[in-house]
């Protein structure tokens, strides 16, 4: 049996002044090692798959992260976040909805 969920965190960089930004300036970086960690502390790392991963999309809103099976695509995520995604979402199954984007093109 594989994992329940799949979070996948961007941490794409890219050079100083691009007009699309990265979500490795916004944090990408850490909100991956928060991931890591809050799982770790929870003792439920060996239930889910996180990956560090290139651009998800709408770079504007980084850091960007999605969950599945569900497909939801969280913006703004801030390492502060990632407890009440992890518990609430990752854990529990119900998404965080102040922190989804419904419309990725934006």
């Amino acid at each position: 049996m594989g994992p329940r969920r799949r979070i996948f965190v961007c941490v794409q960089n890219r050079p100083i002044g691009h007009p699309l930004g990265s979500c490795h300036g916004r944090s990408g970086g850490l909100v991956y090692r928060t991931f890591l960690e809050e799982l770790q502390r929870q003792s439920a790392a060996e239930n889910y798959q996180l990956t560090a991963c290139g651009c998800l999309g709408p770079c504007a809103q980084g850091a960007i992260v999605i969950v599945y099976p569900e497909g939801i695509l969280y913006g703004r995520v801030l390492p502060s976040d990632v407890p009440e995604i992890v518990q609430q979402h990752v854990v529990s199954g119900v998404p965080v909805a102040r922190l989804v984007i419904e419309d990725a093109a934006t």
